[in-house]
């Protein structure tokens, strides 16, 4: 993992409210199907050169309580139903995995969590926007929101 300064992106996707109590079971469970119905939906208008996005924002609280998914692109013309959304520039600690896909995304998200739950972590999660970045079929990198320090 590494500290990184973002600049500010702009994206379109779709969207869900979850939280990961429900996301642990598969009748409540929302993020997989917002993954099929954006590749289903829009896929088709992705080139090499899109950025796709998983977003986690608008958190109620913090990993416990509901936040706001988005399945998004860097590379869609506006659209009535796609949602824009700006991934604000900051602070960020970059987690990366390569592996399949989802698969390598879960374990690395549980990593993440132990990282920050363990109580001596450099940083503090900010709870503000967070993203997974799918650098190709293989490679993902996981940008979390720190405070300053």
């Amino acid at each position: 993992m590494q500290l990184k300064d973002f600049q500010s992106t702009n994206v379109l996707g779709l969207s869900v409210r979850t939280c990961n109590q429900d996301e642990m079971l598969p009748s409540k469970a929302k993020i997989g199907d917002l993954w099929a119905q954006f590749y289903s939906q829009h896929g088709c208008n992705l080139t090499e050169n899109s950025n796709v996005y998983g977003i986690y924002t608008d958190y109620e609280s913090d990993f416990s309580g509901p936040y706001s998914v988005y399945a998004a692109a860097d590379t869609f013309g506006a659209s009535d139903e796609l949602i824009a959304l700006t991934l604000s520039a900051g602070k960020y600690l970059v987690f990366s995995a390569q592996g399949e896909i989802p698969g390598s995304v879960i374990e690395l998200w549980g990593h993440i969590w132990e990282h920050f739950s363990n109580g001596d972590a450099e940083y503090e999660r900010a709870y503000t926007t967070d993203f997974e970045h799918f650098k190709s079929a293989t490679s993902v990198d996981i940008y979390i929101a720190v405070k300053d320090n």
